[in-house]
């Protein structure tokens, strides 16, 4: 049986009930892999979708409807390898339409596909009616999980400060194959957020908010880091942004003994959950940082990048530590806790090593 991710979750919230069991419901009629990727909308952000030509309207089903502050509209896409997939994916998108159509039609709760729409087709949209007053079928609903542990929140906005820490602002290194990048977001990841071209430009003016968004929602979330404890959900972040998430779940993968392919799911967490129990944090969080210094270790940016990439990586694991042996919810107003800084040599030092080594 499927479960609704901790993103699908949060973005429920705030979402119709009806709408909201209709989903839950029809998650256990799937077999693929599928994520909730919007739920309700704020004014400002429907406003900015807008103007991206994501959408065509400020009376969007997203948006809370006055008659009960509730959102009346819900996006799902496929996922594969823990990215979401729109084009050419027919079988995925026939999956989804008839699990939902089929839990809709069980729990008696009108429903409108933007897959049948015939103006301009929206797959991943479903809505309700506004005004619906669904009172369950026959009191026999599906019970509808809610997010459990605001912790997670703070978990990823303390592990976003400190990733933005290592990221910097603005850069277009021509030796570098990410493009033009702002705070760790290239052009790429920008372009696959935004669903449209996108320029240098664009990257240089992205916004912290938008930033976090994306990390959110491609990093984090693809990571499952809100089902890990405090600590190893940093490094697992880190890893992501600089390497890649297929790299840092592979990572995690060979270190618990489970099949590594990129995907974080029930098998990969089971395994996990089970390697913990037996070494704890500490010993988790030192061996993936070790795989994962060995993995960049073999890149081709080694050589230019290298002594950065190893600061970043052991600045990481001590930070790990600390917020794993503090073990309690973290503080986001907090300084940074300071990593350890490579030893200054003066020239005169240097020479003298030199010589004493020669």
């Amino acid at each position: 049986m499927n479960e609704l991710s901790p993103r699908a979750l949060r973005e429920l919230t705030g979402v119709h009930p009806a709408l909201v069991a209709v989903v839950t419901l029809a998650w256990t009629y799937l077999n693929s892999d599928y994520e909730v990727i919007d739920g309700i909308r704020t004014h400002a952000e429907q406003r900015n979708y807008v103007r991206r030509g994501v959408s065509r309207t400020m009376n969007s089903y997203h948006l809370p409807w006055k008659g009960n502050g509730l959102g009346h509209a819900t996006d799902i896409v496929p996922m594969v390898n823990g990215v979401p997939k729109w084009p050419n994916a027919y079988a995925a998108w026939k999956d989804i339409e008839q699990a939902m159509k089929r839990a809709a039609r069980e729990l008696g709760v009108p429903i409108t596909w933007g897959g049948d729409w015939k103006n301009r087709w929206d797959k991943p949209h479903w809505q309700i009616p506004r005004g619906f007053v669904w009172k369950g079928q026959g009191g026999k609903a599906p019970p509808v999980k809610q997010p459990s542990n605001t912790n997670n929140s703070d978990a990823f906005k303390v592990s976003l400060k400190y990733v933005l820490n290592h990221e910097g602002g603005y850069v277009n290194d021509p030796h570098d194959p990410g493009g033009a990048t702002n705070r760790g977001i290239t052009i790429h990841t920008l372009k696959r957020w935004r669903k449209r071209d996108v320029t240098p430009a664009d990257v240089k003016a992205l916004s912290l908010r938008e930033t976090a968004q994306i990390y959110e929602a491609h990093y984090w979330d693809t990571l499952r880091l809100d089902d890990v404890p405090n600590g190893v959900d940093y490094p697992l972040f880190s890893c992501g942004v600089l390497a890649g998430i297929g790299t840092a779940a592979k990572i995690m993968q060979r270190i618990v003994g489970t099949e590594a392919d990129g995907r974080i799911g029930k098998n990969t967490m089971a395994a996990f959950n089970a390697y913990l129990g037996r070494v704890g944090r500490a010993a988790f969080i030192k061996q993936f940082c070790a795989d994962w210094l060995a993995y960049l270790e073999g890149r081709k940016g080694w050589a230019r990048y290298g002594r950065g990439w190893r600061r970043r990586v052991r600045g990481v694991r001590d930070v790990a530590l600390v917020m794993a042996k503090a073990d309690k919810k973290p503080d986001i107003n907090r300084r940074l806790i300071k990593e350890p800084k490579a030893p200054k040599t003066s020239l005169w030092g240097a020479l003298k090593s030199f010589w004493r080594n020669w």
